[in-house]
């Protein structure tokens, strides 16, 4: 914190307000944009990604050893439909409006974000179907 230039009283007036905006926690935010249905598989996941957790770090930058110690995995991984999907659903349409808001909207634009959004919209229900539980 200090290297942003932050110290814990910086924070008080969040802590006061059990770091809720206008009274409301993320997940109420989240429920009014998007749907409550889709927090535990979206927010969920790419928080865990975020910060980190014991599965996440086996996932992706683990690998165990013959002798049941572990090692890095120093590769990259290919794109992970689980977290693809969900983020180009929360950030499609945020930069849709921000191309009209700076008037850079155009019908060859629309009609490729709306492709992306078939297309995503498509992978994910698949995605969905394979793995419903």
């Amino acid at each position: 914190m200090s290297f942003e230039g932050f110290s814990t009283a910086d924070f008080r007036e969040q802590k006061e307000n059990r770091w809720r905006l206008q009274g409301k926690t993320f997940y109420d935010i989240f429920s009014e944009i998007e749907h409550a249905d889709l927090y535990a598989s979206s927010y969920g996941m790419m928080s865990e990604s975020i910060h980190g957790s014991w599965n996440d770090s086996m996932d992706w930058c683990l690998i165990k050893n013959d002798d049941r110690t572990f090692s890095t995995y120093p590769f990259s991984h290919p794109a992970d439909i689980r977290y693809v999907t969900p983020i180009l659903r929360f950030t499609n349409r945020p930069f849709r409006q921000w191309l009209q808001r700076i008037d850079a909207f155009s019908n060859e634009l629309e009609q490729l974000l709306n492709w992306i959004e078939n297309i995503n919209t498509l992978l994910f229900r698949k995605f969905d179907e394979r793995y419903e539980g």
